[in-house]
């Protein structure tokens, strides 16, 4: 009697294992259906943050007016880039600034430092293709890091300043070459407005 209950006891464990075990498997499946528009969402709020809207939203969640924060932002790239450009490129496997990318940032930080109404700054780092995922987050981050340094560095507030790395996911040209991954090694510094 003794041993029947215990071989009910162990079967009814071992299905129970089994099923939670296809449970796991399901879940898993679900995540990898869901990944894909999760990637999606991520990649089209980010090119918002290129097109200059991404950045304005996540500023209005204190309650600023994002019509205005909008045009404020839009005329403060604008001023900018009829000064400089607002990216730095990179070496192959590098977060070195170049005398190049100091001068440009040397422009940018005058502009901050001469413009009141710039609250924020972030600074997104990128790799090309090449190489992993997460290395390349991590060199994305180094990159943007370096950009931060030098500006805080040139006299800008380091707590004005966030910095996010994008990796290889995010090319300027998606092309499979020298060409675009010499673009896609770079740092953008993006502007926000205060009210």
């Amino acid at each position: 009697m003794m041993k029947k209950n215990l071989l009910v006891t162990a079967s009814v464990l071992v299905l129970a294992a089994c099923a939670n075990n296809s449970q796991d498997v399901d879940l898993t499946e679900q995540n990898l259906e869901i990944q894909p528009s999760v990637q999606q969402d991520a990649y089209q709020q980010t090119n918002k943050v290129e097109e200059g809207e991404g950045f304005n939203m996540a500023v209005s969640y204190d309650g600023i007016d994002a019509s205005i924060l909008d045009e404020k932002t839009l005329q403060l790239r604008q001023d900018l880039a009829s000064i400089t450009t607002n990216k730095v490129l990179f070496g192959f496997d590098s977060s070195a600034v170049d005398e190049t990318a100091k001068a440009d940032l040397t422009l940018i930080a005058n502009f901050v430092l001469a413009n009141d109404s710039i609250a924020s700054i972030i600074i997104q780092g990128h790799a090309d293709e090449r190489g992993t995922r997460e290395y390349n987050l991590a060199l994305g981050e180094r990159r943007a890091v370096a950009v931060k340094k030098y500006l805080v560095g040139l006299g800008l507030n380091a707590e004005q300043i966030e910095t996010i790395s994008f990796g290889k996911e995010q090319p300027e040209d998606p092309s499979h070459n020298s060409a675009a991954w010499n673009k896609n090694r770079r740092a953008v510094i993006l502007l926000g407005s205060a009210e």
